[in-house]
């Protein structure tokens, strides 16, 4: 579920499963750079908000509701 939830370089660093190596390599990258961990936080911060509120989540099962109801 990640992938759908962060994309790679906007949300947060994707690494992929079973690779240490990369998880270390994101790791280093965050920790170097405080303007990238600050840009990340914010646009990850952003997406839940937007995409994951409970009125969101709300809405989406309305819609869901209601397209299913048309069938």
């Amino acid at each position: 579920g990640i992938p759908e939830a962060a994309t790679d370089g906007y949300h947060g660093l994707l690494v992929p499963p079973g690779e240490p190596e990369a998880l270390a390599g994101a790791i280093c990258r965050l920790a170097s750079d405080p303007a990238l961990r600050q840009r990340l936080g914010q646009a990850a911060r952003q997406r839940i908000a937007h995409d994951f509120s409970i009125m969101s989540m709300i809405a989406g099962y309305e819609a869901s509701y209601r397209e299913v109801l048309r069938l």
